[in-house]
């Protein structure tokens, strides 16, 4: 399926079946080891190479021209749409793209606007317009950084192992949902649905990211 940024609508063939997690995908067992020492600032470094960055003006325009993307997977549906895995045709650099009702995108794109390079925060990448031919069903595909696992998953996986999770990666993913959360305060930003699905974790380097601000709000100058 190809997913073009300058207006091709993202075809979608899901199955009735397709669970809201992406644990629920065939993919790997996450091999985790207690003797790893996960180095925090040795992060793969991903090109950015094919991936415009999002501005306030493509935010207003609710496009991203130029740019084409190879539908890989479903990640995960729900009520607030549906998480695809892309890549760019021609960088096959990784994405995620998330396909949300264009009426109800506002508050996730400027909080996604705000915390943009903060540490442990997902990057929005840039966005663009589907083009639904009803106004009340068009959409907005925001392009994010893709990470391959969830907390949720590696919390799973010791639990179906019967084994703890040990405390230097309790220790390691604690330190970084504090970093992610104390960047979100710096920029007047309530996450307000904090939990495992929506920490994701890096299996290669363990870094940890906030992910899924659709429920998120801002906080005044009084509060």
């Amino acid at each position: 399926v190809l997913i073009a940024s300058g207006g091709f609508v993202m075809e979608r063939r899901l199955h009735p079946e397709m669970s809201l997690h992406p644990q629920s995908q065939s993919q790997p067992q996450l091999q985790m080891h207690p003797q790893l020492h996960p180095q925090p600032g040795h992060a793969p470094q991903q090109s950015s190479q094919g991936i415009r960055p999002i501005t306030k003006a493509m935010a207003r325009n609710s496009r991203a021209a130029g740019v084409l993307y190879q539908s890989e997977c479903v990640l995960g549906k729900g009520s607030f749409g549906i998480v695809c895995k892309a890549s760019v045709v021609g960088t096959h650099h990784s994405v995620a793209i998330k396909t949300v009702k264009l009426r109800d995108s506002g508050r996730e794109v400027e909080a996604l606007q705000r915390v943009r390079g903060g540490p442990n925060v997902v990057t929005l990448l840039g966005c663009f317009e589907g083009v639904e031919a009803l106004p009340q069903e068009r959409s907005l595909n925001l392009v994010l950084e893709f990470v391959s696992d969830t907390l949720q998953r590696i919390i799973k996986h010791h639990r179906q192992l019967g084994t703890w999770m040990d405390m230097h990666f309790v220790r390691l993913y604690m330190h970084q949902l504090l970093r992610g959360l104390a960047c979100l305060t710096r920029h007047r930003v309530v996450h307000r649905d904090i939990k495992p699905a929506n920490l994701l974790v890096d299996p290669a380097s363990h870094t940890l990211k906030v992910c899924d601000f659709g429920t998120s709000k801002f906080l005044d100058g009084a509060e």
